[in-house]
């Protein structure tokens, strides 16, 4: 194997895969492109020690990653306004639900304490909990346990219609709390799902997407604050209703062109040979925060 990293003109390290191992022993090439890969959070710590090793962290020529001072920054989706609206009876989907929140999670303990967050939120009104955190399962969650409901299509067709059919909100709660980190969860409520997100990330969201189409758990002092705030809204027919409305002018894209696209193209156009002094240090620091809302 190590033939063929000799011979490449460019190497692509995934930081995940890395995990505390150094990585195979080989000879660079004169000009030969180191790229750090990953589109995980800084917070998984124990996935990146090896990028610290002397050798890697001094050496890296490119990044990719969620942080837009990357030299390819990778994103999980962008908004786009609709350019034909779907005429919808907006009193009778409001008319059908009859619970307040649901959430759908594989992973329990994380940084974020967001397991913590909802549990709080559950002592003052109805949040579901899908998945291995929760007692309730849906779509392939039913069949692989660990796995988060809604990954492919078939979850989409089981799951995305329970949502529309029964619930007023989505958590869309990240693992970690990290500036510009905003993943999947968020994107796939904008596909004609009938369901307004509520997030809780460490991404500055209005300053990304439109204003009246998710509600914010950082406007919000505590998790029984939120839940106060989500049942006063989705009880205010007119109000909830507009903000379906807003959120339905809007779908998810992918990011266009794909991540191996710009790379290739940056590669070919973009030659350059610098360094990044500590690859550890610039992902890494300042980067994410621990959770004040749940002390």
């Amino acid at each position: 194997m190590t033939e063929y990293i000799e011979l490449a003109d460019a190497v692509l390290f995934y930081a995940v895969k890395l995990t505390t191992s150094p990585p195979p022993q080989f000879i660079r090439k004169p000009g030969q492109i180191w790229v750090f890969y990953t589109n995980e959070a800084p917070s998984r710590f124990s996935w990146f020690v090896s990028v610290n090793r002397t050798g890697i962290r001094e050496q890296i020529n490119l990044t990719m990653t969620h942080k837009l001072d990357s030299d390819i920054p990778i994103v999980y989706g962008r908004l786009t306004e609709s350019e034909q609206l779907v005429e919808k009876d907006y009193d009778e989907i409001y008319a059908r639900k009859n619970r307040t929140a649901a959430w759908f999670v594989s992973h329990c303990p994380v940084r974020s304490d967001r397991r913590i967050y909802v549990t709080r939120m559950q002592t003052r009104t109805d949040v579901d909990v899908f998945g291995s955190c929760g007692t309730l399962s849906c779509g392939q969650a039913e069949i692989i346990p660990g796995v988060a409901a809604m990954r492919n299509d078939a979850d989409r067709s089981t799951c995305f219609p329970l949502l529309s059919r029964t619930y007023k909100f989505y958590l869309a709660f990240e693992n970690s709390l990290c500036q510009e980190y905003v993943t999947e969860k968020f994107f796939k409520i904008f596909n004609n799902v009938d369901v307004v997100p509520v997030v809780r990330g460490g991404a500055d969201y209005k300053s990304y997407f439109p204003p009246g189409t998710f509600v914010d758990a950082a406007d919000f002092s505590s998790p029984e604050a939120l839940a106060d705030y989500l049942d006063d809204l989705g009880n205010d027919k007119p109000r909830y209703i507009s903000y379906l409305r807003k959120k339905n002018r809007y779908q998810a894209v992918r990011d266009s062109p794909s991540w191996q696209c710009k790379l290739c193209e940056k590669l070919h156009v973009d030659p350059l040979q610098k360094s990044y002094d500590n690859i550890h240090a610039w992902f890494t620091t300042n980067s994410c925060v621990d959770p004040i809302d749940v002390l």
